[in-house]
């Protein structure tokens, strides 16, 4: 597939429970030719549980409305071309599980709130424009934590002797 993201995902207005396609509960749109940016009403897509757009064209950056999607367990928007920064909402994922930005342009630092997804067991941000301190926080609730890729960034630990 090639172009944007379609806008049928998006819903219809006949739709009852006025969410667009409200049983959805896994997105594999991975390896195509998928460009343009993320649009927000991904976001509203509230049952989802899977979200793979690995391996396409996406710019521009993570929408923030990401973040409302309370049942992902599983996020893959590696080898994209997208930038900015992380969005805080992310931290708000409480039931995620694998989060994989690896091989995009994004820039800024690692969130604080990365440390508060206690069900977090891979986190690969490799080979972006990340920089930054990490301290003891950015792991303080990450005991399921199994894979952590992080190389090909700017990143230096300010961590206690403790």
């Amino acid at each position: 597939m090639n172009g944007s993201l379609p806008e049928i995902i998006k819903g219809l207005e006949t739709c009852s429970s006025k969410s667009p396609l409200p049983n959805l509960m896994k997105l594999f749109l991975r390896d195509n030719q998928l460009m343009g940016k993320l649009p927000n009403w991904l976001g509203e897509l509230k049952n989802l549980r899977v979200l793979d757009l690995s391996g396409n064209k996406f710019e521009g950056p993570i929408p923030a409305s990401l973040g409302t999607l309370q049942h992902l367990e599983y996020m893959y928007l590696g080898f994209n071309e997208m930038n900015g920064s992380l969005p805080d909402s992310i931290g708000q994922l409480s039931q995620l599980q694998q989060l994989h930005v690896s091989y995009n342009h994004l820039s800024g630092s690692l969130l604080d709130s990365i440390g508060q997804l206690s069900q977090l067991q891979v986190l690969d941000v490799s080979s972006n424009h990340l920089s930054g301190s990490l301290s003891e926080q950015h792991f303080w609730k990450l005991s399921k934590l199994e894979y952590l890729q992080m190389d090909s960034n700017s990143f230096y630990l300010n961590v206690s002797p403790n």
